[in-house]
């Protein structure tokens, strides 16, 4: 065997193992957020409906290792249609707001400290594109989404046993719609 036949054969193994590489790297992300919206849209009704999760228990975990001190909201959002508004009332205890691109990225977060007042209004829109300007009125946040789909997700801290029913008001409270 020749040593320019050696040569090409580990120049081709080098290039398919970083073909590969980048492949997973790349599709795995995506992959993941697929597997999510698969799992979570019958569950919450479909595109742009929040869902939400009490106190998790052995059996009852739409999130993946839960904690059980915090109570989950969770949409899968769809852009395509233009952009859409996450609000409600926030908790007295710990609130945040997490936003994930369709490639898992988080890309936007907001807890209760950042928001003046009792309330969040979020405004999430496509890059490029703007919501109409009458839209933004009442705004806490106006956040703009790398990718036309992706997944929003709210925790809120459950200081005690007697704080659940509270915490399921706000839940019941907050929307997910169209602007």
């Amino acid at each position: 065997m020749s040593l320019t036949l050696i040569l090409l054969g580990i120049l081709a193994a080098l290039a398919l193992a970083y073909m590969v590489s980048w492949l997973i790297v790349w599709a795995a992300p995506y992959y993941c957020m697929h597997a999510v919206e698969k799992r979570w849209l019958p569950l919450f009704g479909g595109w742009n409906k929040l869902g939400h999760a009490g106190r998790p228990s052995p059996r009852r975990r739409t999130i993946v290792q839960p904690n059980p001190d915090v109570f989950n909201s969770t949409c899968c959002y769809d852009l395509s249609g233009g952009a859409i508004r996450f609000k409600g009332p926030l908790p007295e205890d710990y609130w945040s707001l997490s936003l994930f691109a369709q490639n898992s990225d988080n890309y936007f977060a907001v807890n209760d400290s950042e928001i003046d007042g009792r309330f969040f209004d979020i405004v999430v829109h496509r890059e490029g594109q703007r919501p109409p300007e009458g839209a933004l009125k009442g705004a806490t946040h106006v956040v703009a989404s790398p990718t036309t789909k992706g997944v929003m997700l709210v925790r809120m801290f459950v200081r005690d046993r007697g704080a659940g029913s509270k915490l399921k008001e706000a839940q019941d409270l907050m929307v997910c719609e169209p602007v």
